[in-house]
């Protein structure tokens, strides 16, 4: 990861919530514990951010696995990646999205949410 880099791409890039997650979680930010003001990115737009901070602060999979750590529920998304990625470059934006979608139940089950009805979450206590 390249700090300067990192610090440029905050000021003069477009940043989105999924985008600024990572970039919290790696210049180690401290940030309240189930926020809402920290997420996954959801479609194809969301991804494109991400991916654009991945380049050009010239993450590797080390960085990624760090937001991980911070982010716990980042992990699905961690997981297909370079599936992502492949998606994205190849311009197949809804391919990603269907990506993202396979993996909103064990995001939100990792974000500490359970399942009441098909499109119905709660907090566990």
């Amino acid at each position: 990861m390249n700090k300067d880099k990192m610090i440029e791409w905050i000021g003069t890039h477009n940043v989105g919530v999924s985008s600024k997650t990572m970039w919290v979680a790696l210049m180690e930010i401290p940030h309240a514990p189930n926020s809402s003001n920290y997420d996954i990115p959801h479609d194809a737009d969301d991804f494109s951010r991400c991916y654009d901070l991945y380049r050009f602060a010239r993450l590797n999979w080390d960085d990624l696995r760090r937001v991980e750590k911070v982010f716990p529920y980042w992990k699905p998304i961690i997981d297909v990646w370079d599936n992502l990625t492949s998606a994205y470059v190849g311009m197949c934006y809804e391919r990603v999205y269907e990506i993202l979608q396979s993996k909103h139940d064990e995001v939100m089950r990792l974000k500490g949410f359970k399942k009441v009805s098909a499109n119905y979450w709660e907090r566990r206590a």
